[in-house]
């Protein structure tokens, strides 16, 4: 179990993570999977197939729960104003808040895709899955994968949005 978790876990969060823009929900979320993870960990017949398995079955859970409480998947964003101070403790606040930008722009941007080219990009160049390893958890060929994240990727180079992130961290 320790090894599933400790070879599961971050991919498992990372896919919540691409579902909710909220942390603490994704943590919620995170905890949430796991108990149903342990619940239906029989249902996976084929040990080599866990670690995919784990995931699909994750992003289906988290899914599933955003439908009932009846939210929307998309980023939600606070006004500076409205979000509280800012602690001093920790990473320089300049550069955490440079960091928030580029994901939720990037968030905004993957929300802007078909589902199936979003969770292709999330597999693959956000969570560094081969395509082979996104394809078992899509269930659908490399060819395919390569298809949509080449069609995702073409998408999001339009966004001029994208492009002056990247500018700007590259700086």
């Amino acid at each position: 179990m320790t090894a599933l978790a400790e070879a599961a876990g971050p991919r498992i969060l990372g896919r919540i993570r691409s579902l909710v823009s909220d942390e603490e929900d994704a943590k919620d979320l995170y905890q949430d999977c796991w108990l149903h993870l342990m619940k239906r960990l029989d249902k996976c017949t084929k040990p080599d197939t866990v670690l995919g398995w784990a995931v699909v079955t994750t992003a289906n859970h988290c899914k599933s729960l955003l439908r009932r409480r009846g939210r929307a998947t998309a980023p939600v964003f606070v006004a500076l104003g409205d979000a509280g101070d800012l602690a001093d403790a920790g990473p320089d606040p300049a550069r955490e808040l440079e960091r928030s930008t580029v994901k939720r722009t990037v968030s905004a941007a993957l929300e802007c895709l078909p589902e199936r080219q979003r969770e292709a990009v999330t597999l693959t160049l956000m969570e560094g899955r081969s395509n082979a390893e996104a394809a078992m958890a899509m269930h659908v060929s490399r060819r395919t994968i390569s298809s949509l994240v080449a069609a995702a990727v073409r998408k999001l180079q339009e966004r001029p949005e994208l492009r002056q992130c990247f500018q700007d961290m590259c700086r």
